[in-house]
């Protein structure tokens, strides 16, 4: 039996073996002593301890709950030891500080992971869902370029948004995933910074900290003369880019292994800035807007911050209500196309054509349908119900999985029945009919009756002269199917009437309809009236299909004129030719109202013709 000791380190608890307890208190007290000379000493031992605490967090887990002597020792190795940095202190190890390179690490510290990695939410490391810090574990980078690419992509495309929602629910959770310490770290540089210390930041990360600071600061300043799309850069870096406050950030800015040995060279570092040096007129007078900005952004981080959680419940309230909105009417829309839901109390659908609702989508294609889009929009749901509350875990992981594959398996059934479906639609058929009517000489009067379908109109009636002697209607009437026999046995299944009467009185139908069990395949119906030249005729009533007469007034065709109105005003006159030109006599003003394209043209007089084709 070996007994054990609870420790708290950095804030976190561990249980460790009391000679690995002894060992590691040594080890503390030794790195203690050695930098107490140093100014802020107990911050850099308060920095050691941190990440002492994230070493041994990784070497907790459910089969593994107490720190041993062998864990204490890896640490030690990794870290490096106060006994063996001092011997080698002077010449010798300026010499090795000098050729220590960012891959450098000690023999029995950690090494890169070769194996394989799964791919996990880093919920130790998370900013929002621990997602973009999940993946970048996975791709061996920093986080902060998976989440720039986030949020660049969110503000171009604001479905970018959803896919990162169902990662979060997708993804399992882990947060035990160590920082890879051969992953440099993109830091703001608060050492260097002029602004935010995005500038030198850059110039650490890429390697040129020297003459690079200056380099990126003359980026920044150029792109404000160039659209102003740096400021806007380096705001977006400012934010999502955090600080190095402690000796490890600044040393991960700098792409070093933490050691005792780089502990040490960054303080010495530090200690010879010289502070002392102050800035010339022009300088100051250079800096002064962008250190007013810092004052007042650094107000404003506070209220942003709020404000996003703020906006992050208003936009999954959104997509909550959104989604449930949508669900609703997607049940409804479905049961009528498959004629499950009738019209009647509360689901009033008049306005939907009948045809529609009477089996109109076949029932495979109609459940194929709603799943493929049912389930997006759950997950579109799901994504508000997170953003609202925070939690990740309102889905099972494995449910999850389920409605991904059922939503594939739905798209290959939609793809399937949908091709079925429009096969029915492949094919037009034309049905004609014609008929002759005799008015002996009387005016022709046009009228019309309400019949047929009142929520669905495709029918035109077009009027023109000829060379006939009596009235003549011909009618096509249009359909489609899955080859040309079906589409005419569809086209001849439409209903519709006309009647004449006293000689004189033609009565039109206001609508086609459909016989009885006959599905909707694009039914319509093109009519054309073919009057005598000279024919009198005249319009009784309001028919929308002969909205370009004037009810009551008296029209004849002529051969030489086209369309003349014999009552109409002589303002009002309107003329057409056989060619479908308007004529008038010569005028001095014009007057234009709706929607015209007209075009001025100098001439040898005043005239106008209008193409009423």
């Amino acid at each position: 039996m070996i007994k054990t000791i609870s420790i708290n380190i950095s804030g976190l608890i561990f249980n460790i073996e009391e000679d690995a307890y002894e060992r590691l208190q040594h080890y503390l007290s030794s790195v203690e002593q050695y930098f107490s000379g140093y100014q802020g000493s107990k911050e850099i031992v308060a920095d050691i301890e941190s990440r002492i605490a994230e070493i041994f967090y990784t070497k907790v887990s459910n089969t593994k709950q107490v720190i041993t002597l062998e864990d204490v020792e890896k640490l030690i190795a990794t870290m490096g030891d106060i006994a063996d940095f001092e011997a080698t202190e002077g010449e010798e190890h300026a010499q090795a500080q000098k050729n220590t390179g960012f891959s450098e690490t000690s023999q029995a510290g950690t090494q890169t992971q070769t194996t394989q990695r799964r791919l996990f939410r880093d919920t130790k490391h998370k900013v929002l869902g621990g997602v973009s810090s999940g993946i970048a574990y996975h791709l061996r980078m920093d986080p902060i370029w998976v989440r720039l690419v986030f949020l660049l992509a969110t503000f171009a495309y604001g479905i970018v948004l959803i896919p990162y929602i169902i990662l979060w629910i997708v993804l399992p959770g882990d947060d035990s995933l160590k920082e890879d310490e051969q992953v440099k770290r993109l830091y703001r540089n608060p050492d260097k910074k002029v602004v935010g210390g995005v500038a030198s930041g850059l110039a650490a990360y890429f390697g040129n900290d020297a003459d690079g600071v200056t380099l990126w600061r003359i980026i920044f300043v150029v792109g404000i003369f160039l659209g102003g799309f740096s400021v806007i850069a380096y705001f977006i870096f400012w934010i999502i880019t955090p600080e190095a406050k402690t000796l490890t950030e600044k040393m991960q800015m700098q792409g070093q292994p933490v050691t005792l040995s780089n502990i040490e060279d960054n303080i010495k570092k530090n200690l010879n800035i010289d502070g002392s040096k102050e800035e010339t007129v022009a300088v100051k007078v250079l800096l002064f807007p962008f250190r007013v900005l810092t004052q007042i952004f650094n107000a404003l981080v506070p209220v942003a911050g709020s404000l996003a959680k703020v906006i992050f419940v208003l936009i999954g309230l959104c997509l909550l209500l959104t989604s449930v909105a949508t669900l609703f009417g997607l049940v409804v829309g479905i049961g009528i196309l498959t004629g499950t839901i009738e019209s009647g109390g509360f689901f009033r659908f008049d306005a939907i054509p009948r045809f529609f609702h009477n089996g109109f989508f076949p029932f495979p294609l109609a459940f194929f349908t709603f799943l493929s889009v049912a389930i997006p929009i759950i997950f579109l749901g799901i994504a508000g119900a997170v953003l609202v509350s925070q939690r990740s875990n309102l889905l099972n992981r494995n449910l999850a999985l389920a409605l991904v594959g059922i939503w594939m398996v739905s798209l290959a059934g939609l793809a399937f029945t949908g091709n079925d479906f429009s096969a029915d639609f492949r094919k037009e058929g034309v049905f004609n009919d014609s008929q002759t009517f005799d008015t002996k000489g009387k005016v022709l009067v046009l009228t019309s009756q309400e019949a047929g379908l009142e929520d669905y109109r495709s029918i035109e009636v077009n009027v023109q002269g000829y060379a006939g002697n009596i009235p003549k209607l011909e009618k096509r009437f249009f359909a489609r199917g899955k080859n040309r026999d079906d589409a005419l046995g569809n086209a001849r299944n439409i209903n519709y009437k006309t009647a004449f009467k006293n000689d004189s009185i033609l009565v039109f139908d206001s609508n086609f309809d459909l016989k009885a069990a006959t599905k909707f395949r694009e039914q319509r119906l093109r009519m054309t009236l073919y009057l005598p030249y000279n024919q009198l005729f005249t319009v009784e009533n309001e028919v929308h299909f002969f909205n370009d007469f004037n009810k009551g007034e008296r029209y004849q065709f002529t051969k030489e004129k086209g369309l003349v109105c014999l009552t109409c005003l002589a303002k009002d006159s309107l003329q057409v030719n056989s060619e479908g030109m308007l004529a008038s006599e010569e005028f001095d003003e014009i007057e234009v109202d709706g929607p015209f394209d007209i075009r001025i043209r100098q001439g040898e007089r005043f005239a106008f013709k209008t193409d009423a084709s």
